[in-house]
């Protein structure tokens, strides 16, 4: 069985042993979801599913839609990763940046 974007971002942050919610609802009122919330990072995680053979993330109205999702998270605060199949490998790398940016802040 083939796994999907999202599946291997789970394993990954299971991987890590980070705390995370699926399908968080970032901001009352909005009916949008983030793929991902980790809650010690306040940072959310979307996978952007291009791949599919009918996706919104590959329509004008689609993506200006995400950007405009995307722009209020960071406008609430929120620390925000996307990935796609082609750049999901670097999550470890870019969670453990931010890691390390969070403990030399302190």
């Amino acid at each position: 069985m083939k796994l999907t974007g999202v599946q291997k971002i789970e394993i990954k942050l299971k991987f890590l042993n980070l705390e995370y919610r699926k399908e968080f609802l970032p901001i009352k009122g909005r009916q949008f979801r983030a793929d991902f919330y980790i809650p010690s990072l306040d940072l959310l995680i979307e996978f952007e599913g291009v791949n599919a053979k009918k996706s919104r993330h590959t329509t004008l109205l689609g993506y200006t839609e995400d950007c405009e999702k995307y722009n209020l998270m960071s406008l609430a605060g929120y620390k925000l990763l996307r990935y796609t199949t082609i750049n999901a490998h670097n999550l470890e790398a870019d969670i453990l940046a931010l890691i390390n940016k969070t403990v030399e802040r302190r």
